[in-house]
């Protein structure tokens, strides 16, 4: 191929792959496909669960009190008589949420 072939074909490359580089990085499309959102972030407590928690440190000054804890940090799957403990006995309740732990 010529060098006048070349030197085009090498640019649409690089500039191609530039685009596809900030793509990547920022999340822009310039309208070459949608880019899926990414996570928004959400408040911890809602203003009801704020409200109380600031009610049980004025009652329990003293406690420790631990807010949205996951009930597997809390709690584990007993021994089934005859078989093992399976993930699946975990899996109940493991994903619920504790609003608070005192």
């Amino acid at each position: 191929m010529s060098h006048a072939i070349l030197m085009p074909l090498a640019l649409i490359i690089f500039f191609l792959s530039a685009l596809l580089i900030v793509r990547a990085i920022t999340g822009v499309s310039f309208g070459l496909g949608r880019v899926a959102p990414g996570p928004v972030a959400k408040p911890l407590l809602t203003d009801r669960e704020a409200a109380m928690l600031l009610v049980l440190e004025e009652l329990l000054p003293t406690a420790r009190i631990h807010a949205q804890v996951a009930m597997g940090a809390l709690l584990r799957a007993p021994p089934a008589p005859g078989r093992r403990t399976l993930s699946s006995d975990r899996n109940y309740f493991s994903q619920k949420i504790v609003d608070f732990v005192i």
